[in-house]
């Protein structure tokens, strides 16, 4: 399957979103066909399907076989899910976010080195620029996320990469936990950062994943320091 921009499709799901909460589209209203939909857009049939798709999986529509797809009641329902899983990030240690965060990611590297075009290695690129160049802490946290957050958007999975969206999200908040030992690491990750991109370049996935694992775990045992001194 040819497999389109990451936002192509989260752009359909979230302009149907905003129609069904403005009451543009009430429950059972029937959605344009797909046709429509890409005229109305402007981007591809498979981004329109994958957005539906999406929209499908949260419940906010429902596809009846030979009659079409249509608002769903389901959403409503979602909303207490939603704010669950809200009040879950709330209350979560970094510690648990970070256990999270790292086993979706070995999922996510696997796929990027498979699917990684032109513009999503420029992106990667670009973010470990900004961390050579900078000597600002914040920066240089900020970069090492988006470059990250690169990473799984060049897996072309949207669910992985809002996931990861949320995680780094949410982890960015602890950035003071982080910022002590990012200036001393800095020459390091680099290197790392550029034989990571090295291999999703030349499709080398095997090579990535291992270079990604050991860089995950040179994470883990930072993070297991941290907790060691009490924070």
């Amino acid at each position: 399957m040819n497999r389109s921009e990451t936002s192509n499709p989260l752009k359909v799901a979230k302009e149907i979103i905003s129609r069904i909460e403005d009451e543009t589209y009430a429950v059972g209203d029937k959605l344009p066909s797909e046709r429509n939909l890409v005229k109305a857009m402007g981007i591809s049939r498979s981004s329109v399907r994958e957005g539906v798709k999406l929209l499908t999986t949260m419940g906010y529509v429902e596809t009846k076989e030979r009659k079409g797809t249509f608002i769903s009641a389901k959403h409503k329902e979602n909303n207490s899910t939603s704010e669950k899983f809200d009040n879950i990030l709330q209350i979560a240690s970094i510690h648990d976010l970070m256990e999270v965060r790292l086993n979706i990611e070995r999922n996510i590297i696997q796929l990027a080195a498979k699917r990684a075009t032109a513009e999503d290695i420029q992106q990667m690129k670009h973010n470990i620029e900004i961390i050579a160049k900078t000597e600002d802490v914040s920066v240089l946290y900020k970069a090492d996320l988006d470059f990250h957050l690169s990473i799984a958007k060049a897996s072309h999975n949207i669910v992985y990469f809002e996931i990861e969206k949320i995680l780094l999200e949410k982890i960015n908040e602890y950035q003071d936990y982080f910022a002590s030992t990012s200036l001393v690491t800095q020459s390091n990750t680099i290197k790392v950062f550029e034989s990571i991109v090295q291999n999703i370049e030349n499709k080398d996935f095997r090579k990535a994943v291992k270079l990604y694992d050991k860089h995950l775990e040179d994470v883990e045992s930072a993070l297991d320091g941290l907790f060691l001194k009490g924070i």
